[in-house]
């Protein structure tokens, strides 16, 4: 089967009205991730709208999660989309690196002790099916 793309040019309004579903898509996608209540901001947001702990709702938005089967916690879906505080540990150092080279070696500790972090993880949640305690305990600081 041959598939022939045709390139099609949009008009300006055309492309307004695509850019207003876009950002009203990824205002839903962050609400139903983020918002417990008063998704559609029918009062000014208060604290007690965002949910304490983020559970639920992943796929939301198609291209921005990847599933690599069963997923057993919130957090190890952040594991398995790259979105984890330990990735953005990881590319941070990478950065740096890049930038800096003379922070290249304190760089690269950083890189493998978190690369371990996330070996760690792996080997904890399916043996035991929930996050290590650092994580699963973990609660913000008021």
């Amino acid at each position: 089967m041959n598939i022939t793309a045709t390139q099609h040019t949009l008009d300006a309004p055309s492309k307004a009205v695509l850019e207003r579903y876009r950002r009203a898509l990824n205002y839903l996608t962050a609400a139903q991730i983020y918002l417990m209540d008063n998704p559609l901001l029918e009062e000014p947001l208060k604290p007690e709208h965002i949910k304490p702990r983020l559970l639920g709702h992943w796929g939301t938005a198609p291209g921005i999660t990847r599933e690599e089967g069963a997923t057993t916690t919130p957090f190890d879906m952040h594991i398995r989309n790259r979105t984890s505080r330990y990735h953005l540990v990881i590319q941070a150092a990478r950065r740096m690196a890049a930038c800096h080279p003379h922070f290249s070696m304190q760089a690269e500790a950083l890189i493998v002790e978190y690369e371990r972090k996330l070996a760690d993880h792996r080997t904890f949640i399916l043996r035991e099916g929930l996050d290590p305690p650092e994580i699963n305990d973990w609660r913000r600081r008021d």
